[in-house]
């Protein structure tokens, strides 16, 4: 029901956020940040708490079996465990 051809970049980034949950090839990670970090990482942009950004990563990891590699590094994990890592911080946010 949107009009994206309307929107600035500004309201293309803000629908992407809210909408699209995007996977890469190569998973994309911030070889700085640990997994748990990683997955929380979009729910930072919607101002949510620390705390709570973990506590919905950790029950997401969860659910995807990987909650043993939450505090791993990527670097550390094989690569397809760095996908399935990107794609459970492509669903963190519900999108449609």
């Amino acid at each position: 029901g949107v009009s994206v051809s309307d929107l600035n970049e500004e309201g293309m980034a803000l629908f992407r956020q809210r909408h699209i949950g995007m996977i890469f090839p190569d998973s994309n990670l911030l070889p700085d940040l640990t997994v748990i970090e990683n997955v929380a990482l979009p729910l930072m942009f919607w101002g949510m708490a620390r705390a709570e950004r973990h506590r919905i990563a950790r029950e997401m990891l969860v659910q995807a079996g990987l909650q043993d590699s939450a505090s791993c590094f990527p670097g550390h994990l094989p690569r397809e465990m760095q996908r399935q890592v990107g794609i459970v911080r492509a669903f963190i946010t519900r999108p449609d």
